[in-house]
């Protein structure tokens, strides 16, 4: 039977509800729902249950993990706070939506408990977040070795939602996730999770440098942001080079480059389309990207980039935004645009403000 009471500006408690046992969907999402989500474990059937959109405040009782056919849980955006539950989720678990909440600590053990699991969002809004509470820790390599099938795991802070995927990141020994106050290491069966096809861990404290993909590692994923982080060193060949990869955001770093290939000829051609790398230290253009002809976004905003632009950029016959200001940037623009193998007919932005270029 399918409960759907979403949207109908519900106020109060949410009341017991054991003596409907035979519902196997309840949506109550959409509502003004305050206080704690009751203890569910009575309800044996349920398939899905969405009580997102409320002013809920707590998850009463651990009964997410025991719940013997729920698939779909979503609490997202409501009030809740304190630590995860302990029991996230069970054997037939596929998607669980706790995002944009207040949560702080530890991600549990416990996830290793849902093999299951496509689809974990722990996001936390920027607005909640308190620097001085406790720190927690990620799951063990353990547990994450038998997510095979997520898709999804999001546990940064989001000015909207930031997905986490995997990458492999140095970090000295420390994985620190603003969003949920984390620290520990990385596990490094992350790169097990071959179906992952977004990694979004903008906005954190990471620090150290891209470790190199592993071969055969992160064969679908597509796009990846590090944005806002303390991340250091060059950004690895092994990265960009990833078959299905087609947008990267590394933006807002203290990167100093992009690893350049013994042979320039033996590098594949890379599938990127969009490259963020504003807002870093680097000193010149990639002469990677010269193999990179579906390249339709790069920024290279508030770097210290010198000399002129290079030729081969401007034969990207698919660039559409170029974006090049503050840098240390020379040389004439006109020149660059009109010299005779230039094909820019695709270009909608070109931007080199603040730098000491000519017309």
């Amino acid at each position: 039977m399918t409960y759907d009471v979403s949207g109908n500006s519900l106020d109060g408690e949410v009341p017991d509800m054991c003596g409907a046992p035979g519902i196997t969907y309840l949506f109550l999402h959409k509502n003004k729902l305050t206080g704690a989500l009751p203890d569910l474990s009575c309800m044996t059937g349920l398939y899905e249950v969405n009580v997102s959109e409320n002013g809920l405040t707590s998850l009463e009782g651990d009964w997410l993990g025991g719940s013997p056919k729920l698939q779909h849980f979503n609490a997202e955006r409501n009030q809740l706070t304190g630590a995860p539950p302990s029991s996230l989720c069970g054997t037939f678990s596929k998607t669980l939506y706790l995002g944009h909440n207040a949560w702080r600590g530890s991600v549990p053990e416990s996830i290793g408990d849902c093999p299951g699991l496509e689809v974990l969002d722990l996001t936390v809004d920027e607005a909640s977040v308190d620097d001085g509470s406790a720190a927690g820790t990620m799951p063990s390599s353990a547990a994450f070795a038998k997510l095979t099938k997520l898709t999804t795991l999001a546990l940064s802070v989001s000015l909207f939602i930031f997905l986490l995927r995997t990458i492999g990141l140095t970090t000295d020994g420390v994985f620190c996730s603003q969003g949920l106050g984390m620290e520990g290491t990385l596990p490094a069966s992350v790169f097990a999770l071959e179906k992952l096809e977004t990694l979004d861990l903008s906005h954190n404290k990471l620090s150290g440098s891209v470790s190199e993909v592993p071969a055969g590692a992160l064969s679908n994923l597509r796009k990846i942001s590090l944005a806002g982080n303390q991340i250091t060193g060059v950004v690895p060949l092994s990265l960009l080079t990833l078959q299905k990869l087609t947008s990267v955001d590394v933006s807002d770093n203290m990167i100093t480059g992009v690893e350049e290939p013994a042979v320039l000829a033996d590098v594949d051609w890379l599938a990127i389309d969009t490259l963020n790398l504003a807002d870093n230290q680097l000193t010149a253009f990639p002469t990677v990207l010269r193999r990179a002809a579906a390249l339709k976004t790069l920024d290279l905003t508030r770097n210290a980039v010198a000399g002129s632009v290079p030729q081969w950029l401007c034969q990207h016959s698919a660039l559409h935004h170029l974006y090049l200001g503050n840098n240390q940037l020379t040389g004439a623009v006109h020149e660059w645009l009109t010299v005779d193998a230039a094909d820019v007919s695709e270009l909608r932005v070109l931007t080199l403000d603040d730098n000491p270029v000519s017309v």
